[in-house]
């Protein structure tokens, strides 16, 4: 497990409504910015969550297809 240390303040982002069964972005940073969580829930259905970074060529899979609850949380809370 590693450490990390993050500088300044955490800046909450406004929550991102998916709507649709496709990609949506949630968040565009500019420039090296650390991520310190994501939180996901559902408020239908079963849905499939995958999360993607994209580095502006290629999207890199921090989590494929995997099926939710209705209601129920998902958080990554591991910095990237």
């Amino acid at each position: 497990m590693s450490t990390y240390a993050i500088d300044g303040g955490l800046i909450t982002e406004e929550p991102v409504r998916i709507v649709a069964n496709t990609a949506t972005t949630a968040y565009t940073a500019i420039g090296a910015v650390a991520i310190s969580s994501i939180v996901v829930t559902p408020t239908a259905g079963t849905p499939n969550l995958t999360l993607q970074i994209h580095n502006g060529t290629t999207g890199y899979n921090l989590r494929t297809a995997v099926a939710m609850t209705a209601g129920t949380a998902f958080i990554w809370d591991e910095v990237f």
